[in-house]
């Protein structure tokens, strides 16, 4: 992100996100750390969780309309994601 801001002022970042990336200028869908689950049933349990959050993010990006979405780690998670931002905007 770093990077990014510093090759351009006006970048703006929307996400999920921890402590560093929000300090750096994020603005928060949710913590990532709240994305911390292992285990079947533990994924089980938190499926609303998820769901929920999917439609969050893709509320998100129907608001801001980004130019670039990157999705990074928690390759069950963003997979389907990528599977949902294609499908709702191509």
């Amino acid at each position: 992100m770093k990077s990014m801001i510093n090759q351009n002022p006006n970048i703006k970042f929307s996400g999920i996100g921890g402590k560093k990336m929000t300090a750096t200028g994020l603005k928060s869908i949710e913590n990532i750390e709240k994305l911390a689950v292992m285990g079947f049933i533990e994924i089980v349990w938190h499926l609303s969780f998820f769901w929920n959050l999917i439609k969050r993010v893709l509320e998100e990006i129907d608001k801001c309309n980004p130019s670039q979405i990157i999705l990074i780690d928690y390759p069950g998670f963003n997979l389907r994601m990528a599977q949902k931002i294609k499908k709702q905007f191509n």
